[in-house]
């Protein structure tokens, strides 16, 4: 899956593979492009309003526990942020009531199909807030919900843990795990926005590339 994830099988199970093939998170051109067709970017505001986004599950290991508390924070600076969750999970009555306790908007969408989910990320949210917490698993396994929405434009802040590491600078930032920072680094890129080109270095992510690819290597270069 990622280069983070052998060294974990080798370091933890004691694996001593022959050799390493890295297949990691893939996605299909012709569905972003779909998505792209169909739903349009966000247009840039010139108010304070912010929409903040999460996509998953709503589950502890996922670090839900402070998205109330970023938009908080953001609303505590002068902004008129509301959280925009897209899914569902166990702590969905944990999550409204803490929002109501420090009087954010929040809206949940329930579980929704793969492309409503993407298009609706695209066209709302001014960013998507991803602050897991860190493990064995979530330092090494990085979630296909990034490389999508990277590919769809919207920016990603995650939790600075070091396998998201290869994608600053190109659409994602990374955050220490306080409502802080990660409120500081949503202001960052609201008021200077990333402008690289994310999509040369998401051709590796190409599932149609890493299908050929995995063939040549298993049928030892005989396609």
């Amino acid at each position: 899956h990622s280069t983070e994830f052998a060294k974990h099988l080798i370091l933890k199970r004691e694996i001593l593979p022959k050799k390493i093939v890295e297949l990691p998170p893939g996605i299909s051109s012709s569905f972003v492009d779909k998505v792209k067709k169909y739903c349009m970017r966000k247009k840039k505001k010139k108010s304070k309003e912010v929409i903040v986004g999460f996509l998953g599950l709503l589950a502890k290991w996922q670090g839900v526990d402070i998205l109330c508390d970023i938009v908080a924070e953001l609303n505590r600076r002068g902004y008129r942020a509301k959280l925009k969750v897209i899914g569902d999970g166990p702590l969905r009555r944990f999550l409204m009531h803490k929002c109501r306790s420090l009087g954010v908007e929040v809206e949940i969408t329930g579980f929704i199909s793969h492309q409503k989910a993407l298009c609706l990320a695209r066209r709302e949210f001014d960013v998507l807030v991803l602050p897991r917490i860190k493990t064995e698993t979530t330092s090494s396994i990085i979630p296909i919900k990034i490389i999508e929405a990277l590919a769809l434009e919207v920016p990603v802040i995650a939790t600075d843990l070091l396998v998201y590491k290869k994608f600053e600078g190109r659409g994602l930032y990374t955050s220490k795990r306080t409502p802080k920072h990660f409120a500081d680094t949503i202001l960052k890129i609201l008021t200077n926005p990333s402008n690289a080109d994310i999509n040369s270095y998401l051709q590796k992510y190409l599932y149609e590339l890493n299908v050929r690819r995995f063939l040549r290597i298993a049928l030892g270069d005989r396609t």
